[in-house]
């Protein structure tokens, strides 16, 4: 119900089809559960249209992504914050229908999240070049777990809560000239601010050199994009200063500093080793299969560049 919504407002905003936005799958079907199709149970399934039919590709999680797929990725998340946020605003009852009421908070990974950190957490102790950053470690991680940060309006929006490489599909045409991408994934959704998102993608799916070249050139590019997208639904971007989002960003990227370090474990994970979703976290399927070297780099550049921004609590 949320994504027909998403698509009417543009149209009614006069946005041109062509540059009409339709971010996610199409929904074909399904249910909550089998027994009782409005309760939900392990046998609850959803069908989505097939993507990879459409030539929709996923990119290399360990590698990461190169600069054109990373900023076109960004614009496209920043049109999903907008969007949400131009049903709020201009919409708020079919808001409240349509999306606030379809967002849950998952809960049932939680015992796995913890494992998750502790383990990266002990990792960074066997890490010789960490040591410097130890006392650091442990005070942003037991920050990100006694502390979140509360969205103010009107910029609290949808959020994907797990926006990473895995977790979008990109497409081409018979030129390889990259011309649209799709979001997947939707089981953790928040109503949120919509840098959380913004963070953990940066950190998480950027190739090392473009991250540490261009971290605050993307970052000024998701704004730029996010103001864009509102006035293109002809929202008041007044109420959405740059001093605020950067307020913003700097206020929770220590709280994504969990997230951040316990993906780790499964973006470098050994190709094919593991379930690659995160809601299994508390299956454990996240143990072994780490490349020790990959993995023990990206721990070490993540923690670098939080530090280098500030991000760390002291």
């Amino acid at each position: 119900m949320t994504a027909p919504e998403f698509l009417k407002i543009q149209i009614e905003s006069g946005i041109p089809r062509e540059s009409l936005s339709v971010i996610v799958p199409h929904f074909l079907g399904g249910r909550l559960g089998l027994r009782d199709p409005q309760c939900f149970d392990e046998q609850a399934a959803i069908v989505l249209e097939n993507l990879k039919t459409h030539d929709y590709v996923i990119k290399d999680r360990i590698t990461g992504l190169d600069k054109e797929h990373l900023y076109f990725a960004i614009s496209h998340l920043a049109k999903l914050h907008a969007i949400t946020i131009g049903v709020k605003l201009k919409k708020p009852e079919v808001f409240e229908k349509a999306v606030l009421s379809n967002i849950n908070i998952a809960i049932n990974a939680e015992q796995g999240v913890l494992d998750m950190v502790d383990k990266a957490h002990n990792d960074y102790k066997n890490i010789s070049e960490a040591r410097v950053y130890l006392d650091k470690i442990k005070k942003t991680i037991d920050y990100g777990f006694k502390n979140d940060v509360r969205p103010k309006e009107p910029w609290a929006t949808l959020v994907h809560n797990d926006f990473w490489v895995n977790n979008m599909m990109f497409k081409y045409d018979d030129t390889g000239k990259l011309i649209n991408m799709k979001i997947v994934d939707f089981q953790l959704t928040n109503y949120d601010y919509g840098v959380k998102d913004l963070i953990f993608f940066l950190i998480s799916s950027s190739r090392k050199e473009i991250l540490d070249n261009h971290l605050d050139d993307m970052i000024d590019f998701y704004y730029d994009s996010f103001i864009e997208s509102l006035k293109s639904l002809n929202v008041d971007t007044n109420a959405f200063p740059k001093s605020q989002f950067i307020e913003q960003l700097n206020q929770c990227a220590p709280v994504k500093f969990i997230q951040c370090i316990m993906m780790v474990q499964v973006i470098q994970a050994a190709r094919g080793s593991v379930t690659q979703t995160t809601e299994t976290a508390n299956q454990g399927v996240f143990a072994g299969g780490i490349d020790d070297d990959n993995y023990k780099q990206k721990l070490l550049h993540i923690v670098s560049t939080f530090d280098q921004k500030g991000w760390l609590i002291n």
